[in-house]
């Protein structure tokens, strides 16, 4: 198993002198002086520092995916997730399997499950006990394990702050990402599983729909030719029928016809024998005037107006013999135009009939295919809905592996983030604090442009100006919850001292000699002063 430390101090860009150990070690002494409470007017009790302990914060790291998921050693923190419950993916299925032999029972499954994929069922937290699953802290942490690969070195010699676990357990914990992992992209493949089965029912229904309309149009097309070739003999035999019609009819107006031709014939013969008659009665009468001026013409005009009052008889007689002519001429007409008429209605019924098939196939292939439109409507529906549903999972998945390291490792290591802990006692209670990494600033910088006014910062204060926080993601995810949870829970603060106090700073052989060197170079920096470096060493650097 590769175990592996980061330092304590790193230094900033710009740092002239590097920050020693022996520096780190002062500085940390000045701080946790600073920190003691003393004596006041409201408060007489005073504090003593019991231990300065140098302990590291164990992160595994169990790889996964080509990734690395970091699992808090201390078991401190956790990371939550909202899991949507996906709608059940097998009821849908099987309604669309169990529809199979008719399209009518696909619709109906369809219809069922028109709003099924429209939201998740419900929404539940999942927390993923131990899991760093921060995004900004675990860019923190990248950085620290490449730092951690390049100085390759190890935690062997250090204290792992307890109660540390081992790799078996880390793994443990980091399977509740991989379950919520799998979880997910099951969730996935079953609702890839859906789009499948509806795309191939959808199909498999849309075929057997296919078919069943050309099965109409086959049938009705049978139908149609052999009704067709009826109404066509039929029609043959109606022309048939309307000819004789038509020459009986006109048989019968011509017969009377030529009746009344005859009658007008003899009637115009009369009045020309009448007109002849008359013509020569009146050549008569003027010759006889011209012979016989005196004799008396009285018979003569009597048989003259005879004529005459014939002819006028027979003209009206002619003139309704004409008019019942044209009557007789006009009913022919209008009697053919009725036969026309009637076998053209009787023709027209027939070819109904062959309207009357083409509508009903017309109809029945229409309701086939509105059947099948309102089918691929739903289901198109359907499909779009479960596409947005896997969309979210895969945001899910992805959200999910943003929560681990673009880190590739062989095998699961351990990272210790090295921190200071300090006891204070008092007469009445202990209490602990909690140093996380830092980063030293340069004197050049920050404390040139204040060292004017140096006396009117505490001790405390400088310290912070020269140890900044190396990471505030670091310190809210890990060292403010440890410090905060010591405090509050007395069996785990008993834990921590029984691996601090072995290991403490104070009672170290080298102490005295190391934080003498490094009082020295924070003074010569101008981080604190004579007085003060004077008043560490005389209340923790006595004989």
């Amino acid at each position: 198993m590769t175990a592996l430390s980061v330092p304590y101090v790193v230094d900033e860009p710009g740092r002239g002198t590097p920050f020693t150990l022996e520096m780190e070690k002062a500085a940390i002494l000045c701080l946790s002086e600073a920190k003691r409470r003393k004596p006041t007017i409201l408060r007489r009790e005073s504090e003593e520092l019991v231990y300065i302990s140098k302990l590291h914060y164990p992160l595994w790291f169990v790889p996964w995916r080509s990734r690395c998921i970091a699992v808090d050693g201390l078991g401190l923190s956790s990371t939550t997730m909202s899991h949507s419950r996906a709608p059940n993916v097998l009821n849908f299925t099987e309604d669309l399997k169990k529809s199979a032999p008719s399209f009518d029972l696909f619709r109906r499954a369809l219809r069922k499950h028109a709003r099924t994929f429209m939201r998740f069922s419900s929404v539940k937290d999942v927390v993923l006990d131990a899991v760093v699953g921060d995004a900004s802290v675990l860019k923190v942490l990248s950085s620290i394990i490449e730092q951690a690969m390049i100085r390759e070195e190890t935690v062997s010699g250090t204290v792992l702050a307890p109660p540390e676990f081992h790799s078996k357990v880390a793994e443990q914990k980091a399977n509740s990402l991989i379950s919520e992992w799998l979880s997910l992209e099951e969730e996935v493949d079953g609702f890839k599983y859906a789009l499948q089965v509806l795309n191939e029912e959808m199909e498999r229904h849309k075929d057997k729909v296919t078919k069943e309309i050309e099965m109409i149009w086959e049938e009705y097309g049978e139908r149609i030719s052999e009704m067709k070739k009826a109404v066509e003999k039929r029609i043959r035999q109606l022309k048939r029928e309307e000819e004789r019609e038509i020459k009986k009819a006109t048989r019968l107006a011509e017969k009377k016809l030529a009746k009344l031709v005859a009658e007008e014939k003899k009637l115009r013969q009369k009045i020309v024998r009448l007109e002849q008659s008359l013509e020569e009665k009146r050549r008569k009468r003027k010759a006889q005037k011209r012979r016989y001026p005196k004799r008396s013409t009285t018979r003569i005009d009597n048989t003259i107006r005879t004529y005459r009052e014939k002819i006028t008889g027979l003209n009206l007689e002619l003139r309704k013999v004409l008019a019942q002519q044209e009557t007789a001429r006009k009913e022919e007409e209008q009697t053919l135009r009725q036969i026309e008429e009637s076998y053209l209605q009787m023709a027209a019924k027939e070819m109904e009939k062959i309207e009357i098939l083409e509508k009903g196939r017309n109809l029945e292939v229409s309701k086939e295919r509105e059947k099948l439109q309102e089918a691929e409507d739903t289901a198109s529906k359907i499909e779009n809905q479960i596409k947005n549903l896997i969309q979210r999972k895969t945001e899910s998945l992805r959200n999910l592996e943003n929560r681990t390291l673009p880190f590739e490792a062989e095998e699961t290591f351990l990272v210790g983030i090295p921190f200071y802990a300090v006891q204070y006692k008092s007469r009445r209670k202990t209490r602990v604090d909690v140093y996380p990494p830092v980063k030293a600033s340069s004197y050049e910088g920050t404390l040139r442009r204040i060292q004017i006014a140096v006396l009117s910062f505490s001790l405390e204060s400088r310290l912070q100006h020269l140890l900044s926080p190396r990471s505030t993601e670091l310190d809210a995810a890990f060292f403010t919850n440890l410090k905060e949870r010591l405090n509050a829970d007395v069996a785990l603060k008993e834990l921590l001292s029984q691996v601090a106090e072995p290991n403490n700073l104070l009672a170290h052989p080298s102490f005295r000699d190391d934080v003498a060197k490094g009082l020295d170079a924070l003074e010569e920096e101008g981080w604190l002063s004579e007085k003060e470096k004077e008043n560490i060493l005389s209340i923790y650097m006595k004989p």
